[in-house]
This record gives C-alpha cells, sequence and structure tokens, in this order.
C-alpha cells in the first residue's frame, strides 16, 4: 500500500515531508508552489499555500495552533499579506493561469508602493481607499480599474470572515485616468501595401515573419510568438492558437500554458499569404518555438523603427502604430469585405461579441453610413 501512495505521489508531481507537528508539507511542481495539508478538529482537512516550504509551515502551525484558518489572527493580517494569499490560492487552484497570476502580482506591486498595503485589514476605511485611488490616477484607465478590484476582493472576503463588518470600498467611486489615451489605430489600404512591399523587399528584417503573420491572420503578437512548429498544419492550411508569451516571476518573457482567455483558443484559417509566411517561418525556425521566444514590446519597438525609416505611414491619419495595429488592420479588411461580427469574433479570439462591436464600432459605423446612402440612392431611382 505503501508502495502504490509513493507512485501515486510522484505521478501527481508531488514531493511529500512531515515536519514535527507542522502537518504534510509537499512540492506541487506543475505549479511551482508549496503545499501543506493538516487534519483540524473533527476531521476535516485544510489545505493552504505558499512559494517556500517555509511559509506553507507558518500558515499550518498557525492552523496547529487555534484551528482558526490560513490567518490565524485576521485583526493583524494586513492587505498585501491578505491579497497575496488569494492570487497564490487562485493559482494553486487553477482557478489562474500563470499569465493571470503574473498579471494579478504586478497589480498588488503597485498598491504595495502605497502605505495603504501595510494597514490590517481592520484599519481600511473609505478615506484610505479613496486616497490610495487618488494617488494611482496617472496610470491607466485598466491599471487602475484592477487595482480597485484586487481591494474590492480583499474586503469582501474579509467581510465573509468576519475580520470587517462592511467592505469600505462598495461606497468609493473609482476615478478616471488622467493618463492621455493613445488611439492605436489600423493602417489603411494604402499603408497595409508598403507595408508589405517593404517587408518583401527587406527578407533580412528580423520580424518580418512575425508582423507578416499577424497581418494577415489578426493573431496577437504574443500568440504569435508562441507558436510551436506543431501548431502549423501546411496541409490543412490553419495555425492553431492555443498559448501566448508571458512574463514569469523574474520578468523573462516565457510561454504560458494557455491563451489570455478560454475564448483566445481558436484555430485560424491561413490564407495563401499567411501560407507562404509559415512556410518560410518554419524552414527557418530550430527549436520548441517557430520563433524565438519574446515579449510583444520587441518586436513593437522594432516595427515602429521600420514604418518610420521607410516612410510607410500617412502623417494625416491620426492615431498610433504598433504590434496590435496589425491585428487591428485585419479585423478592419474582415469588416469590410462583409465578414459577420459573430464570425470575426471567434477569428479575432473575443470572450464575448459586445468586445468585438465596440471596439470596431467606428469601421462598423462607416459601412453602416455606406450602406444608408446606397438605399438612399436606390429610393430614390424607384419613388
Amino acid at each position: 500500500m505503501r508502495h502504490k501512495n509513493t507512485e501515486r505521489n510522484n505521478h501527481m508531481g508531488k514531493t511529500k515531508s512531515r515536519g514535527n507537528g507542522e502537518g504534510t508539507i509537499y512540492k506541487v511542481e506543475s505549479k511551482g508552489l508549496w503545499a501543506g495539508q493538516l487534519t483540524m478538529p473533527g476531521g476535516k482537512r485544510k489545505t493552504v499555500y505558499g512559494k517556500t516550504r517555509k511559509a506553507v509551515a507558518e500558515k499550518l502551525q498557525k492552523l496547529n495552533t487555534d484551528g482558526s484558518g490560513a490567518f490565524s489572527d485576521l485583526d493583524k493580517v494586513t492587505l498585501s499579506e491578505f491579497a497575496k494569499t488569494l492570487i497564490d490560492d487562485d493559482h494553486a487552484a487553477n482557478v489562474t493561469n500563470v499569465n493571470s497570476h503574473h498579471r494579478a502580482t504586478e497589480t498588488l506591486k503597485i498598491i504595495e508602493r502605497h502605505p495603504i498595503a501595510d494597514l490590517p485589514l481592520k484599519k481600511i476605511n473609505e478615506m484610505a481607499v479613496k486616497d490610495f485611488l487618488l494617488s494611482i490616477t496617472d496610470y491607466s484607465e485598466s491599471i487602475i480599474k484592477k487595482c480597485y478590484s484586487m481591494i474590492s476582493r480583499c474586503m469582501k472576503e474579509a467581510v465573509r470572515l468576519g475580520a470587517v463588518p462592511t467592505n469600505p470600498v462598495e461606497n468609493v467611486r473609482r476615478p478616471k485616468s488622467a493618463k492621455k489615451t493613445k488611439k492605436i489605430r489600423a493602417l489603411t489600404v494604402d499603408e497595409q501595401k508598403r507595408l508589405v512591399e517593404a517587408l518583401e523587399q527587406h527578407p533580412d528584417f528580423k520580424f518580418k515573419n512575425q508582423i507578416l503573420l499577424s497581418l494577415f491572420t489578426g493573431a496577437r503578437m504574443g500568440e504569435i510568438n508562441a507558436l510551436a512548429p506543431g501548431d502549423i498544419n501546411l496541409t490543412f492550411k490553419t495555425i492553431q492558437i492555443r498559448r501566448t508569451v508571458t512574463r514569469d516571476a523574474n520578468d523573462r518573457a516565457i510561454v504560458g500554458d494557455r491563451t489570455k482567455t478560454y475564448a483566445g483558443e481558436r484555430l485560424l484559417p491561413l490564407n495563401n499569404k499567411a501560407l507562404a509566411v509559415a512556410k518560410e517561418a518554419l524552414q527557418d525556425c530550430c527549436g520548441d518555438t517557430v520563433f524565438p521566444v519574446m515579449t510583444t514590446s520587441k518586436v513593437n519597438d522594432a516595427l515602429k523603427r521600420f514604418v518610420k525609416h521607410y516612410n510607410i505611414l500617412d502623417e494625416g491619419v491620426a492615431g498610433d502604430v504598433t504590434c496590435h495595429s496589425l491585428r487591428h488592420t485585419y479585423a478592419t479588411r474582415c469588416i469590410e469585405s462583409g465578414v459577420p461580427a459573430k464570425v470575426l469574433q471567434h477569428l479575432l479570439g473575443h470572450k464575448d461579441i459586445q468586445t468585438t462591436l465596440n471596439t470596431y464600432c467606428d469601421v462598423y459605423g462607416n459601412l453602416t453610413d455606406q450602406s444608408t446612402q446606397k438605399i438612399n440612392e436606390y429610393l430614390s431611382k424607384i419613388m
């Protein structure tokens, strides 16, 4: 029986050990975390998680002392400590993937730059929350929203556990960002032609195939950079999007285990131009990924230098051009050619169709104006 249990634990990627009175502690290799279990009074089994064996041992020691849970004294637990535990528990329980866990950790780092992070949960009130939110208005709207949501979630959980009577965040309005938002635009048809021609005339440009694949498929650059050779099927003319590049705890670019959202996992068709690019990319690759693993920002900087050097952009068109413009360009051409919004939602990997409609409302609006004009012209002829 002992032999079978050992085999089972090894199969699950867990290395178990037992300390004096500290319960069972083991390493969850697949998550890169330590976990600990302790049998509570009444026979109920409690599990806690942490990044180090020592951290798990300390949590188990608190459980062993008074049996009240991962936090034996909620009166002393700070917002930072509480948020970190929630983030790590979500990841250990498979609620969040590597990408989401990293983004949440980065959000917590922003909160930890403010004194609110060191306040015990019971001392966090509306004034403290307002003071923090007003201190981050120089950040983007997205970051402000993430920080607001993280603190709100912590306080809701604190209410549930009885640490505080009410959630002070509920009555605090989230401020707007003071940061000027740069509009990322799509390329015009002429700009797209100039970009493709310039890239084809300079095959030695390091990021040529990544840029063209994104332009011809609408895939995010992080998804393109995470492609494995097996994701490209030249016979059926498709690419399988199933992962994206993210950053690890040391801020290094790594290939994540999944896409940004579950809707991001999709099979994309390769048109003739994309197929030719994919063939060339496969011939050049010599590793586990088609392209060297790198962040979008690296390709982004190179793209900006390239379009400026070869005078590709029309200066009269407002908006910034980045790697995301390649995706916008693909989507815009799809809409202009009559692709239904529901199909475009799938091609882009959007979680819901409202995201597609909101992102490209200007393009759909232009088509509506054109259609209305055609209707008016037709009615004027027959009436």
